[in-house]
């Protein structure tokens, strides 16, 4: 629920909270039954009453609405989880991508790396999908290339997280010409 939802979530109980101290002076005749009668019919004359009627009707039914809409909880898939002697490991998504990422960018010829990771769990294992687009350099072979980073991101992820089986999609999204070194004249 928004701030703007609870700000009005304050308020409808706030009006609620004082309609049920002005019944409970009703309850202990605070006031003379001739006055109350008097607002009252006055109170059921006016077209304010109406529309004040309209507006806690619509507040009512929206802050119901807001109720059932359920929020967004963190996901299940948001994490790998490992099995070790000890436990179930959770490592998040977040870190594995980080990990792909940096462990690309190390590999010469790669100017620029973008992981999406996600994970869904089956059972008691978790199914790693890492889908990485790489920038290289336009004097690199893109085959051979690919390769390399398929075979360093396998190394990694076996090794760091100890996951054996997962998918690995790689794409070139863009080729880059390399940098030149300027040479300083003084």
């Amino acid at each position: 629920m928004g701030y703007f939802n609870r700000f009005l979530l304050f308020l409808y109980a706030l009006a609620v909270a004082l309609a049920s101290l002005g019944l409970a002076a009703l309850c202990l005749h605070l006031l003379p039954q001739a006055v109350i009668e008097n607002e009252m019919a006055f109170l059921l004359s006016r077209w304010e009453t109406l529309a004040g009627a309209a507006v806690a009707f619509l507040w009512s039914v929206h802050l119901m609405g807001c109720s059932l809409v359920s929020e967004k909880k963190p996901r299940e898939e948001e994490a790998v989880v490992l099995h070790s002697a000890g436990g179930e490991v959770r490592v998040s998504v977040a870190a594995v991508r980080d990990m792909v990422e940096k462990s690309v960018l190390e590999i010469a010829g790669v100017s620029k790396a973008q992981a999406n990771v996600s994970a869904r769990r089956s059972g008691e294992n978790s199914t790693v999908y890492i889908s990485l687009g790489v920038a290289v350099e336009e004097k690199e072979n893109v085959a051979s290339l690919s390769d390399l980073i398929r075979t360093e991101i396998r190394q990694r992820v076996t090794d760091t997280l100890g996951i054996k089986e997962f998918v690995l999609d790689v794409a070139v999204t863009e080729i880059r010409a390399a940098e030149k070194m300027q040479k300083r004249v003084n």
